[in-house]
C-alpha cells in the first residue's frame, strides 16, 4: 500500500505540518485530504511524486 504525505504550507510558503496517510491509491488519498485543508494550502505527495495541491482559497 503506498504511503502518502500531506504537507501543510503556511502563507509564507514554508512547511508548517506533515501528515502521513496509508491509502490504496491517489483517489482515496485525495478524498481524505479534502477535509484537512482548514484554511491551509496542502500538497499531497506519494514518495517523490507530486499528486495534487489543495488551495485554501481556490479561484
Amino acid at each position: 500500500m503506498p504511503e502518502y504525505m500531506a504537507y501543510a504550507i503556511g502563507p509564507d510558503g514554508h512547511l508548517i505540518a506533515v501528515k502521513a496517510l496509508d491509502c490504496a491509491d491517489d483517489v482515496e488519498a485525495a478524498e481524505k485530504m479534502e477535509g484537512l485543508v482548514e484554511g491551509r494550502d496542502i500538497e499531497l505527495w506519494c514518495g517523490d511524486r507530486f499528486v495534487i495541491r489543495f488551495d485554501r482559497n481556490p479561484e
